[in-house]
This record gives C-alpha cells, sequence and structure tokens, in this order.
C-alpha cells in the first residue's frame, strides 16, 4: 500500500495536490523512460509498416534492454513476444524459439500482471501465433 504524505498547510481539494503528483510521477514514473518507452514503440511501429520488420524488431530488443535494466516486467514481455513475433515473419526460427522460451519464463513471474500473462498465454497457445516463415 503506498501512502502519500500531504504538503503542510495544502487544502484536500485544491490545486495543491499538483505537487503530490509531480511527486508521484517522479518517484513512480519516470518520465525519461517513460518518453523513451514510447518513442521505441513508436519507432518499431514506423519501421514495421515501412517494411522494415528486422529494423522493428531490434528497436524492440533495444526496448526489452531497457524495460530489464527498469524493472518494468510488462513492457519487457510485451516488447520481447513482438520481437519474436518480427523475428518468426522473417524466417529466423531459432531466434524467435529462443524469445519465446525468455517469455515463457517471464510469464510465470508472480509479478506479472495478470491480463498481460492470460493475453500472451493465449497468443502463445495458438498454433499461428509466432509463425515461422520458410
Amino acid at each position: 500500500m503506498m501512502i502519500i504524505r500531504k504538503a503542510a498547510g495544502a487544502h484536500p481539494h485544491g490545486d495543491e495536490r499538483a505537487p503530490d503528483r509531480r511527486i508521484i510521477g517522479e518517484q513512480y514514473c519516470p518520465p525519461i523512460r517513460r518518453d523513451t518507452s514510447f518513442t521505441l514503440w513508436h519507432l518499431a511501429c514506423a519501421l514495421y509498416y515501412e517494411g522494415n520488420p528486422q529494423g522493428a524488431a531490434a528497436v524492440l530488443d533495444q526496448l526489452t534492454a531497457e524495460a530489464q535494466q527498469s524493472g518494468d516486467l510488462a513492457v519487457e514481455v510485451l516488447a520481447m513476444f513482438n520481437s519474436a513475433w518480427l523475428n518468426g515473419q522473417s524466417g529466423n526460427g531459432r531466434v524467435a524459439a529462443t524469445k519465446l522460451e525468455s517469455v515463457r519464463q517471464l510469464l510465470r513471474s508472480p509479478y506479472m500482471p495478470v491480463a498481460i500473462r492470460d493475453q500472451l498465454s493465449a497468443r502463445i497457445g495458438e498454433p499461428s501465433a509466432v509463425a515461422v516463415k520458410r
């Protein structure tokens, strides 16, 4: 449970709550990391839609590494799964299989958000979810 201390003399319903929000935002959602994550997701999407799935996979690998460093398990597993999918589509079956095994291991974590675990477990279970082109 997170406890937030109010600044002395702050009114409970006024604009004085903004400093509390700012502190919470900096403490739990560092803006630089968040902006970097969004930028990398958008870059991966742009590369994919421009016909460069290998470039998109490389960007997602970078995002996976950054999420791992910052401890963002949800972003890490989603980026890794999508990178595996892109590698599978590009014919890199070994790389895709290695990444999928890592995704399966991460999904076993008790800290994995349930919605993401359910979504990815269902997608991994589908035979064509990460199909390898030959």
